[in-house]
């Protein structure tokens, strides 16, 4: 008997044991196929944002920023854990296209982190609401995102990010506030439209091959870099790579730029009376036509030439597309080349002599830590297709990688960011000789 009851309590033991290593195997072959794991800090603000929903005495608005709050929680902290986080809980349906692009999109950014340290050492994001317009069980909320973060590989740097705008649409379901939509433009979300996953994360890897080819070679200087000369060129300057600089820093985080000064003391200079009262006093943003990037690379190079572009007229230029200028007059303009990627690529690296403004050469994607410098353009391309251009802020040396490479942009208006949060691009980048007037 005694044996018998042996024999049975063991094949109990035997039976929860097996539970529980299938439960085991369940829970965990579950995690590994959502990928998602919430942090403790994601899991605190879902029990938060849980508690005010069901808190019937505070105002719908600040239920509803409560949802989306708990939201960019969940994105900052998948990029410090390197974990995608569930913020299933916060939406209405996730089996939205937008939601599928958006975690497609997180699985681009996790795997450029694990790949080039960019994860986050630090975050502190705030969100900046334009409007939040309620009816009924709908709201919708126009914000702006800004943050300040510091990224593994360049710490103790401060990266900077401003004015992103989301349009937000939220339902309310059983008196729960739950996110329908999240409506916003970076280059990532843009890229997506057009290519895969697997092309973005293939583009990716070439980088990282790359920077591993680019490591070989971190002891040469910029020495490999000459400008040609020719007896029948124009005057040649250098090239003011320190007022580029500051221009771009300073502006960085900025939609409308000033017009420099020296503009309009030249108009006085020109004409003999003030610059115009009723000519604008900022440069035109370019957002609303593609993007904004490539005006706010010109200017800062711009600014590196002392003023001297493509065109003699600063007022009214000759109607030249391949010229590159901007006029600065009642209905200002910047022409193809000043603002458009391509275009403007093309035209730094034609060296013609008798070319106006700037010029330089070509730095291939191996040979950026080596050979390219603050204040020099850095354009980028997805296939076949010119899509985004920065300006190099500073480099770290001895630069190993590209990511001690930081720069400044617009579109996503960034400030000190490691070239490597934009490796799903293919990078051109561009060694201004100096420029030509």
């Amino acid at each position: 008997m005694k044996q018998t009851n042996n024999f049975a309590i063991s094949l109990r033991y035997f039976c929860i044991v097996v539970l529980v290593l299938t439960f085991a195997c369940t829970t965990v072959n579950a995690s590994a196929q959502t990928g998602k794991i919430n942090s403790t800090v994601s899991q605190s603000a879902i029990d938060e944002y849980l508690a005010s929903q069901n808190n019937t005495d505070m105002p719908d608005e600040e239920r509803i920023k409560s949802a989306i709050e708990t939201y960019f929680t969940l994105r900052y902290e998948s990029q410090k854990t390197l974990q995608e986080q569930d913020y299933s809980k916060l939406l209405e349906d996730s089996s939205q296209n937008w939601v599928n692009k958006e975690n497609e999109k997180r699985e681009i950014e996790l795997y450029i982190a694990s790949l080039f340290n960019l994860r986050y050492l630090q975050y502190d994001f705030t969100l900046e609401y334009d409007s939040i317009e309620v009816k009924n069980n709908l709201a919708i909320v126009q914000l702006k995102e800004n943050h300040q973060v510091i990224y593994e590989v360049t710490n103790p740097e401060v990266s900077e990010l401003a004015n992103q705008i989301h349009t937000i649409t939220l339902h309310s379901k059983n008196g729960i506030w739950l996110i329908y939509k999240d409506e916003y433009h970076d280059e990532y979300s843009d890229l997506l439209k057009t290519y895969s996953k697997e092309m973005i994360k293939q583009q990716v890897d070439e980088n990282y091959e790359s920077a591993q080819i680019g490591e070989q070679y971190s002891s040469r200087t910029d020495s490999n870099v000459s400008e040609s000369s020719s007896t029948l060129a124009l005057p040649s300057y250098s090239y003011n790579r320190s007022a580029a600089n500051t221009f771009s820093y300073n502006n960085a985080l900025i939609t409308n730029t000033a017009i420099p000064t020296a503009i309009k003391n030249a108009y006085q200079a020109t004409y003999g009376v003030p610059y115009p009262g009723t000519w604008p006093t900022v440069y035109t943003n370019e957002d609303a036509n593609g993007g904004d990037c490539t005006n706010f690379a010109s200017e800062a190079v711009f600014e590196g030439t002392g003023y001297t572009s493509g065109d003699p007229s600063y007022f009214n230029p000759s109607p030249n597309d391949s010229n590159w200028y901007y006029k600065f007059a009642l209905s200002p303009k910047g022409s193809t080349t000043w603002i458009n990627v391509g275009w403007f690529h093309d035209y730094l690296v034609n060296t013609s002599t008798s070319k106006r403004g700037p010029y330089g050469v070509d730095v291939g994607s191996s040979s950026l830590c080596t050979s390219i410098n603050p204040g020099d353009p850095i354009f980028m391309k997805q296939g076949s297709s010119w899509a985004h251009t920065v300006i190099v802020y500073s480099k770290s040396s001895p630069c190993t990688s590209p990511s001690y490479i930081r720069v400044n942009s617009h579109n996503s208006y960034r400030r000190n960011e490691p070239l490597t949060t934009w490796s799903g691009f293919s990078w051109f980048g561009v060694y201004i000789q100096g420029y030509r007037k």
